[in-house]
């Protein structure tokens, strides 16, 4: 015959009302931003646990040509959406931050 732990069920039910969750901070959300970064060449349109002044300094510390992939200030970015003269690039470090920079269409031509 099985008998059942008698710790298994008492955390069972403190699972099942959400005692036990891990909360995710308040920080980890995404805030949007309007932020330009060299001169009007990109802006940062959204950052995730940074603020976009933040951001904007660490893209500004960029010296190379724009690529697919590039690194700066301990950032990987990667183009993810449209091409390099105007596209989204996704910028991610290993603590979980991250920032979106664009180079607006309109200044395409």
């Amino acid at each position: 015959m099985r008998r059942r732990s008698l710790f298994a069920v008492p955390v069972a039910a403190l699972l099942a009302a959400g005692v036990l969750a891990v909360p995710t901070p308040a920080s980890a959300a995404v805030r949007d931003c309007s932020v330009p970064t060299i001169g009007k060449r990109f802006e940062i349109s959204s950052v995730r646990n940074m603020t976009c002044t933040r951001a904007r300094t660490v893209l500004r510390g960029y010296r190379g040509s724009i690529r697919s992939t590039f690194g700066v200030g301990g950032f990987t970015c990667r183009l993810v959406a449209g091409r390099l003269s105007y596209g989204q690039w996704r910028c991610t470090d290993d603590s979980g931050r991250a920032f979106r920079a664009d180079h607006p269409a309109s200044d395409r031509g």
